[in-house]
């Protein structure tokens, strides 16, 4: 029996160039990503990158706009 692992995952979408084949692989299909980026359709776009990865399949996006130069 395999444990998958339940987190809220915070990532900042605007530095993310790649996403490895199994970077979530065992994460639950149900985890609740926080994608900070300049636009909403950039963090739906990493969404659906994380999705093809393998993990999260029914993954919920929870977008905020970064605004300060931390998230860069």
């Amino acid at each position: 029996m395999e444990r998958s692992i339940n987190l809220a995952i915070s990532l900042c979408g605007d530095s993310i160039k790649k996403i490895d084949k199994n970077t979530f692989k065992k994460i639950k299909k149900k985890a609740k990503f926080t994608i900070f980026a300049g636009k909403k359709k950039a963090a739906e776009k990493l969404l659906k990158k994380i999705n093809k990865t393998g993990g999260a399949k029914d993954a919920k996006l929870k977008y905020k706009k970064a605004i300060s130069r931390d998230y860069k």
